[in-house]
């Protein structure tokens, strides 16, 4: 799995990291990770975590592991 989520320091891609696994374990949809992401983007050290470059490196790798017929073909639409 990637581990560079392009977030500025070594934790956040860690920080980025666990969301997308929990992502994976639980199968949960495109918004949860954007909350999520959103969640992490206020904690001052991590406020890059909604910039475009990380959301696209999260959903890229996301898409590697899930395919059609999981719940994000029907979820992830045009909010990346």
């Amino acid at each position: 799995m990637n581990k560079d989520f392009e977030m500025f320091t070594k934790n956040g891609n860690a920080a980025v990291e666990k969301i997308v696994e929990s992502a994976i374990l639980g199968k949960c949809d495109w918004a949860w990770v954007e909350n999520k992401l959103t969640e992490l983007s206020a904690v001052p050290l991590f406020d890059e975590a909604t910039d475009t470059a990380v959301r696209e490196s999260v959903y890229k790798t996301l898409m590697s592991i899930y395919t059609e017929n999981d719940i994000w073909a029907s979820t992830i639409g045009e909010n990346v």
